[in-house]
């Protein structure tokens, strides 16, 4: 792995691991990530304006979470999401258009690691 890789890697909060039958893979340690992948196994052809609205339902419905499973998404708006991120007091902010990004790069790391 490069140097510029490896930054690259440490700024989309990914860790590479091997895979058997290649060089590396990423696996994400990002949350919203992870809650993407489990929306993405249940409605893998789900638009992002979908997935969103489905996360969103989730949250404010203050019932047992099947997707945001470490009840990291504190509250959801129609263009905002509010979640804990990494350390003590970390409340980060994400507006849909960035959700929309992380839902493309999902489904692209997925794709690549079926390869």
């Amino acid at each position: 792995m490069t140097t510029t890789q490896a930054i690259k890697a440490w700024k989309d909060d990914a860790v590479p691991t091997p895979k058997p039958g290649s060089a590396t893979r990423s696996i994400t340690t990002h949350p919203i990530k992870l809650v993407i992948i489990r929306l993405l196994e249940s409605q893998p052809e789900a638009r992002a304006d979908a997935l969103w609205q489905l996360l969103r339902k989730e949250v404010n419905a203050e019932a047992e979470r099947l997707f945001d499973l470490d009840h990291v998404v504190d509250e959801m708006s129609s263009n905002s999401i509010h979640w804990f991120g990494k350390g003590l007091e970390a409340e980060r902010a994400t507006s849909y258009k960035t959700f929309r990004n992380w839902v493309s790069e999902v489904r692209k790391l997925k794709q690549a690691t079926r390869l």
